[in-house]
């Protein structure tokens, strides 16, 4: 997700151990650093994906070329996941067999400000700084739209690219919503 996509092993950890342990899969997370060009923000990371990827065979002694693939993300990681696969896979040639999309987000940069008012909602209630969340949230919203701050790709160019992927058979794409997230397009 955007919040902790610098630092995935603190959020996702647990999963990852799960994966590994009971599954025997590898588990290359890759950071990243949520920017506006969330086009540029997949490919870097996909970038740094495959060149981890090479040295994580002989680390573990086995061929990392041949290993199954499978592309996970969590909300804006489900987005980079999504827009890598979309774009035809990974630059070194293996394309992820399988794609699970986790609170897919396609939202729009004043979506974000409403999901950050949330949490600084949770996280100060009871305080007297609460009192000041929604008029911050207010100004934030204005002066983003004002600027006309928004992702790339935008709403209607990332529901392209998730159709496109859905509708190619090479990738099996996988979605998992949460009820509970304002923000999940699944």
């Amino acid at each position: 997700g955007a919040l902790v996509g610098q630092v995935p092993a603190l959020v996702y950890d647990r999963l990852a151990r799960a994966l590994c342990d009971a599954g025997g899969f590898l588990v290359v997370a890759t950071p990243y650093t949520a920017e506006l060009d969330h086009g540029a923000v997949a490919e870097a990371t996909q970038s740094a994906f495959c060149k981890a990827v090479p040295a994580c065979g002989p680390a573990f002694g086995f061929d990392a070329a041949g290993l199954v693939r499978h592309a996970v993300g969590h909300s804006l990681g489900s987005k980079l996941a999504m827009l890598s696969a979309a774009g035809g896979g990974y630059d070194d040639g293996g394309a992820p067999s399988r794609v699970y999309l986790c609170g897919f987000t396609q939202a729009t940069a004043q979506d974000q400000v409403g999901l950050l008012e949330s949490l600084a909602e949770a996280l100060l209630r009871g305080t007297p700084a609460a009192l000041a969340v929604p008029g911050i949230a207010a100004v934030a919203r204005r002066a983003a739209q004002a600027a006309r701050i928004e992702f790339t790709p935008d709403v209607e160019a990332t529901l392209a690219a998730a159709a496109e992927l859905g509708a190619r058979s090479a990738a099996e794409v996988r979605v998992a919503a949460f009820g509970a997230d304002p923000l999940d397009a699944s």
